[in-house]
């Protein structure tokens, strides 16, 4: 997915709170976001967003439904993804280094170009395509 300009006046949303109210209200557009280290976000659902290029560091995403969700070159280092729907979802190019995904669902999700060092890679082999934690994907 390219990135798209930016709309005339647009801003990121500066908390998780914010974010979660721009989402029910049908926004899905939240590329450059840079919440507090360690974000709590479990069980959202932030299906089909862009969050293209984000600072979510330590975020915790477990259980949350992430379908289709956008995260090329965002920093989700030691962020936590397990129990999450991950299904489509992208993260070329992210920093996923510490992350854990064990028990996520990832059918169709790629991450062509990301770093996972050190990343707790727990059955997910579809992701990696047969490349061994610690490497970045080709």
């Amino acid at each position: 997915m390219a990135e798209q300009a930016a709309p005339s006046g647009y801003r990121p949303p500066v908390s998780a709170e914010e974010l979660i109210l721009r989402y029910q209200a049908g926004e899905r557009r939240f590329a450059g976001t840079e919440l507090p280290d360690e974000t709590m976000l479990c069980g959202v659902d932030l299906s089909g967003s862009n969050l293209q290029g984000c600072w979510l560091w330590g975020a915790d995403f477990r259980g949350a439904d992430l379908r289709g969700a956008v995260f090329d070159g965002s920093n989700l280092k030691l962020s936590d993804f397990r129990d999450a729907d991950l299904r489509g979802a992208s993260f070329r190019k992210a920093l996923l280094c510490g992350t854990k995904v064990d028990g996520a669902r990832i059918e169709g999700t790629v991450a062509a170009g990301a770093t996972f060092y050190g990343a707790e890679i727990v059955s997910l082999g579809e992701l990696l395509t047969g490349s061994a934690p610690g490497k970045t994907p080709g």
